[in-house]
């Protein structure tokens, strides 16, 4: 995502004073919080909604708003005034449909803002031409403060209405698009313009959810898109991230999906951002329905691919429709929910008001209670959905959030909060670029692509292997293997700038490494069977399952894994299969060996090979998460290809990760 924020002009230096007027200050119970705005009537439901989606930016110096126009009867771009906290309609149309919800992406570097729209609904995916989700780009004309539609704009990208729909971009330029539909997850991305949309197809691996789950994404990493979405159906009930590298393809290996690993059932509250070093924030609600259990919470995942978590409030809290944002300068991430307004309500989760807390982005941790009130109507707890701005956010930007009364008034309500800023920063050169692609085997053709603001003259580019350019967009050949990490500084003579992109670059050795005995092997295939699904297969799930029916018209599953053994002199002693278990039991199964006549696109029930009579090992019970290791004896004979399959005698079920999951199963074999 472009994140970068555009320089202040000398005649914002009265918007970023006014900003330290609305410093967050203590809730009273006299006085209300924020800016009560105009009324959305005759408007339903909620315009500030919905969870994933992004309603403000923040260009130019000036803070924008995607907010519905009452006497045009239709969407627009409004102006915020940070002296009076009140939203100024332009002229400048974004969506015609009242029903429509949208997220918008403000594109710094190339003045482009991009909208994109959906019928809102939440169940049912109609397909008409009404209901078709379109993506608009406006180009920004400095000097008038005005937005323009390109021509070409709307594309429409699909025709369901959704719930929800959110976009981003990558860093080869593409656009990414995500929502649900039919109780599955699809994205969409462009090809060669802004105008070229391949068709939408549903994100592989990611299994059949329900009517109310919603997905997300981000772009993070310099050169990763990730898509979360919830997963409320019984006995899964998790949040998923899924990645895929930019540049790739669209088939199923292109997509690298894990179950997020936190203990709490997943609802459909989801709100990303990603920061300048690779890692992923997200605010979730989750399911748990007693009084101590965390309600809303901040997952954080690191570099590395780790997990970390914050509990934001529990279910005593109340919270509802969190959302997150990035204060990088002073390393703080701030925290946004519906909260009840207190002594009125005793639950926030039909309005109240919207609380902050905050929290350091190295060391999660939010204080008890329902936090600090940020936007109240005294008297009237209705307040809810509070958005804002997909970008990160600096002393100069502030905060800028927005929420709306759905009940006594059907107003917006705005607050803007301080984070330090007096003064513009000085004009001078931002840098920044985009590369394409940022994988491969070597040698690798690379694209530079410079995108740096303040009207550069001067290029200084560090590939990272001891070459260097001065060219503005240069392409540059990467002939050994290793992972790069890329700088530019950009200057025009009064000023310059560096962006460093680290390890942005990876080049692999397309030969293959020598044998050696020994080794670790994950599988090549594998999938869980089902007897009463007998026909369909399962080969694409991240889970692989085992269950012993008690009698023969009730459900069992067997899992079946296949791996290539190579770089060995001879039979091997002490192999051991290693899983990881999701959903543990009193008997994790035992391993027969079995022909390798299957396919993991086309393994059933009714073709599946058939158990030997050998038992080979056995794992005893199972954790409830964690690793179990099966002692295989000596059945490794050499290099091949060896399958397994696993039954349980329980009718507890068990769960595996498979090959798709965060652990997929191993084979390991000692060293010589």
């Amino acid at each position: 995502m472009l994140r970068s924020h555009a320089l202040l002009r000398p005649r914002t230096l009265l918007v970023a004073l006014a900003l330290t007027l609305f410093a967050v200050l203590p809730a009273t119970a006299s006085a209300d919080l924020g800016t009560q705005n105009f009324s959305y009537s005759p408007l339903g439901g909620s315009p500030s909604g919905e969870k994933p989606e992004s309603k403000l930016w923040y260009h130019d110096g000036f803070w924008w708003g995607a907010l519905f126009n009452p006497s045009a009867g239709e969407w627009r771009i409004h102006r915020l005034n940070s002296a009076t906290g009140q939203w100024t309609s332009t002229s400048t149309t974004l969506d015609a449909r009242d029903s429509s919800r949208s997220d918008v992406l403000m594109d710094d570097a190339n003045n482009k803002l991009y909208v994109a729209s959906a019928m809102f609904t939440t169940s049912g995916s109609s397909t008409t031409a009404g209901n078709a989700a379109r993506v608009y780009r406006y180009s920004y004309n400095t000097g008038t403060d005005t937005y323009t539609l390109d021509a070409g704009f709307p594309v429409t990208i699909n025709s369901f209405k959704s719930e929800t729909i959110v976009i981003d971009k990558d860093s080869t330029g593409k656009l990414w698009a995500t929502w649900t539909a039919g109780s599955r997850v699809y994205v969409t991305h462009t090809t060669t313009s802004d105008t070229q949309w391949v068709t939408p197809y549903i994100l592989p691996v990611s299994p059949t959810l329900t009517s109310d789950d919603i997905s997300s994404l981000v772009h993070f990493g310099g050169n990763k898109i990730g898509v979360m979405y919830s997963n409320q159906v019984s006995k899964d009930y998790k949040f998923y991230f899924a990645v895929h590298n930019d540049g790739a393809g669209d088939a199923a290996v292109d997509w690298k999906t894990q179950a997020v690993p936190v203990p709490w059932k997943s609802d459909d509250h989801i709100n990303l951002k990603a920061d300048s070093g690779g890692r992923v924030f997200a605010a979730i609600k989750t399911s748990e329905s007693t009084s101590t259990q965390p309600l809303t919470v901040l997952l954080r995942r690191n570099v590395d691919g780790k997990w970390d978590s914050a509990i934001f409030g529990t279910g005593r809290d109340s919270h509802t429709r969190p959302i997150v944002l990035l204060d990088e300068p002073n390393k703080q991430v701030r925290m946004f929910a519906t909260c009840p307004q207190s002594p009125i309500s005793s639950s926030g989760q039909s309005g109240g008001d919207i609380c902050m807390k905050t929290s350091p982005m190295d060391k999660l941790a939010f204080p008890a209670g329902i936090g600090t009130p940020v936007i109240e109507d005294t008297g009237n707890p209705e307040m809810n959905d509070v958005t804002s701005t997909k970008q990160g956010v600096n002393a100069f930007s502030g905060i800028v959030l927005l929420a709306n009364d759905p009940t006594t008034h059907d107003t917006y309500w705005t607050r803007t909060l301080s984070l330090g800023g007096t003064t513009p920063p000085p004009a001078g050169v931002v840098a920044s670029f985009t590369a394409t692609p940022t994988s491969g085997t070597a040698p690798l053709d690379v694209k530079f692509t410079d995108t740096s603001t303040g009207s550069p003259t001067s290029w200084s580019w560090d590939f990272g292997d001891g070459t260097s350019s001065t060219d503005q967009s240069p392409s540059k050949t990467y002939s050994t293997p290793g992972t790069y990490t890329v700088t530019l500084t950009a200057g025009n003579g009064a000023s310059s700038n560096t962006v460093e992109k680290t390890n942005l670059i990876t080049v692999t050795d397309t030969t293959p490494p020598p044998p050696s005995p020994g080794g670790t092997f994950t599988t090549v295939a594998d999938a869980q069977v089902k007897s009463t699904s007998a026909n369909t297969n399962y080969g694409t799930l991240n889970s692989l399952r085992l269950r012993q029916g008690t009698s023969s018209t009730d459900t069992f599953y067997w899992s079946y894994l296949k791996f290539e053994v190579t770089g060995q002199n001879g039979p091997v002693s002490g192999a051991k299969l290693r899983l990881y278990s999701t959903d543990g039991g009193p008997d994790g199964g035992s391993v027969y060996a079995v022909s390798n006549a299957w396919s993991e696109s086309t393994l059933n029930w009714n073709n599946r090979p058939l158990l030997g009579g050998t038992v080979l090992g056995s794992a005893g019970a199972a954790p409830t998460p964690g690793f179990v290791e099966i002692n295989l004896g000596d059945w490794i004979t050499g290099n091949g290809t060896y399958s397994f399959a696993i039954a349980t005698s329980s009718s507890n079920s068990v769960i595996y990760d498979s090959r798709e999951g965060t652990n997929p199963p191993q084979l390991i074999l000692p060293g010589a």
